[in-house]
């Protein structure tokens, strides 16, 4: 549909605020002939990129707005309804439920790896799949999987005839692990990748930051459980209370899995609402990418899941076993452990929140990397603490610091990754589970054969490897901000910020200014036609020509940075 004809359906319905017919198919039309039209060379491309602003980025209906978004709500529910059935059925439980079982660390870190391994090898597939067959198709056959494992994994731990054979019920548990990890490889890329899609770059990190701080927050619900079963059924390391615990996640994995099922690609919002935010001035081309950003956007992205999974092989040695340090070493009981993963979770998803708002002022990398260091020296100082009767609250504070430094980021660096491609390079970050999964086996045996704090130092020095490679791209990667919001040079080499009805309306692209007196929600008849007349060359072929010259004979795509006006 035309800028003008909308427009013009806006006027008749009565201003912006009576018209309630399909205004999602029309923005959706709209936004979907503006590029075309911008690559023809039917409209200077900064005139394109202001209508694009002016109808898709300020003063949407509240039904239109990011948050509000199907998608986007639908994600931001999935994700912690997920981790409160993984901390109750694969996390700690079922850590200290195979430790008890087989009493090797060496098997509960192959346990983990079995997952992972499946985990990578679903994970590009289902990548592949989404980009060229359907998303929302590859999500559903990944919940069905998920369903398959969960109910595996509960018939594992409460056949009766599987606890009289120890080494087949580890078997029976490691096949289960293995769906689950078939499931978690094939819907996460496309999953993000449609979560992605339906967020405006300007908002970005925000969304980002909030469904990282409501991942970590299931996390904490979890255990919570799991404390209600502990005081019932007696507050001991005992296989009975475990498997009530692990069954009880198992069955609630039907929630998440039809929350994953109704996501659609009916309610994406496009490219050219999906751009990375990188330096550059905020400058961008006329039709495709140019090779440089494209350079930029592949280094940015390739180095960030090089980071990730440096760091994850670090972790994945010791992840799993912090519960087991702390009911063998430091010797609390099963409530006392889950309150600390009441508490961790909870102060990362306070900590992302805050170091999103951080990240506005510093960068997201630099925010990034000055946590992770922090968390990396807490963590050498957990090692250094002793087995002592009075040393355990120290060394749990010193546990919680680290892991809400440590995790705090992790909607920043998800942030920062390029949207070319987007599933793709989110199932190179699904390595990160493999390389954290496959390192458990690996620290499952220094732990077995050196002790606990032995190991924590190698995850440290690893890790620190890892907050390196992220330092590399701190100054290719600037702070982001909303669109509305964005600034550029005007006439006089000044910078203009755009700003709301209350000081005039600015929208800003290249070195030109469309300046609106009232926001368009707010316009009158009058203003609106008056901005018709001014939008007509959108929907016919028009001259255009620089001010500065004069010059009459106009050309089709001129060159960025020149002011037009239309003949």
């Amino acid at each position: 549909m035309a800028t003008a004809a909308f427009l013009a359906k806006v006027r008749a319905a009565g201003g912006w605020d009576k018209y309630v017919h399909e205004p999602r198919a029309d923005l959706l039309a709209l936004r979907q002939q503006l590029p075309s039209l911008r690559e023809r060379g039917r409209a200077s491309p900064s005139t394109v990129r202001a209508h694009e602003r002016l109808f898709l980025n300020t003063s949407l209906p509240d039904e239109m707005a990011p948050s509000s978004n199907w998608n986007v709500r639908c994600t931001l529910a999935f994700y912690p309804a997920l981790t409160i059935c993984t901390s109750l059925a694969t996390s700690a439980p079922l850590a200290a439920y195979i430790l008890l079982r087989t009493g090797s660390n060496v098997k509960v870190g192959l346990a983990v790896g079995a997952q992972g391994v499946a985990n990578l090898l679903a994970a590009f597939p289902a990548a592949w799949l989404g980009d060229r067959w359907s998303r929302p198709m590859v999500i559903r056959v990944a919940a069905a999987l998920g369903v398959g494992g969960m109910s595996a994994l509960g018939a594992s731990v409460l056949s009766p005839g599987l606890e009289r054979h120890a080494r087949v019920q580890y078997g029976a548990i490691c096949g289960a692990l293995l769906i689950l990890g078939l499931f978690m490889g094939g819907h996460s890329s496309s999953v993000e990748a449609l979560f992605g899609d339906s967020v405006e770059s300007g908002r970005r990190s925000a969304l980002y930051a909030r469904k990282s701080a409501l991942k970590v927050l299931g996390n904490a619900a979890g255990p919570l459980v799991s404390i209600a079963v502990f005081a019932s059924l007696g507050d001991e390391w005992r296989k009975g209370e475990l498997e009530v615990v692990i069954a009880c996640g198992c069955c609630f994995f039907v929630l998440p899995a039809a929350l994953a099922c109704s996501l659609g690609e009916a309610h994406t919002l496009g490219g050219s609402l999906s751009e990375s935010l990188l330096s550059g001035g905020g400058r961008e081309s006329e039709s495709a990418p140019r090779k440089t950003d494209r350079a930029t956007e592949v280094r940015i992205a390739a180095t960030v899941c090089a980071a990730d999974v440096v760091s994850m092989l670090g972790s994945g040695m010791t992840i799993k076993f912090f519960p087991l340090f702390f009911w063998k070493e430091v010797g609390l009981t099963p409530i006392q452990v889950q309150v600390i993963y009441v508490l961790a979770p909870s102060g990362i998803a306070a900590c992302s929140l805050v170091a999103q708002r951080a990240s506005r002022r510093f960068g997201r990398v630099q925010t990034t990397v000055a946590t992770k260091l922090a968390g990396i020296s807490l963590l050498v100082a957990m090692s250094r603490v002793g087995a002592g009767v009075g040393d355990g609250p120290t060394v749990v504070v010193l546990y919680l610091l680290r892991t809400w430094l440590m995790n705090c980021c992790m909607g920043l660096t998800r942030s920062v990754l390029n949207d070319y491609e987007r599933a793709r390079w989110n199932a190179a970050e699904s390595i990160n589970l493999f390389s954290w999964s496959g390192s458990a086996a690996l620290g499952g045996y220094l732990i077995d054969r050196h002790g606990y704090r032995v190991t924590f130092l190698v995850t440290a020095a690893i890790q620190f490897v890892a907050a390196l490679i992220l330092a590399s791209i701190a100054l290719l990667v600037r702070s982001e901000r909303p669109r509305a919001a964005a600034t550029s040079p005007d006439d006089d080499g000044d910078e203009t910020a755009s700003r709301t009805s209350s000081g005039g309306y600015s929208l800003l692209d290249f070195d030109d200014t469309l300046r609106l007196d009232t926001p368009p929600h707010e316009m009158t008849d009058a203003q609106i036609d008056e901005l018709l007349s001014a939008t007509t060359n959108l929907v016919t072929p028009t001259k255009l020509r620089p001010v500065s010259e004069g010059d009459e004979t106009g050309e089709e795509a001129p060159p960025p940075g020149t002011q037009y006006t239309t003949l």
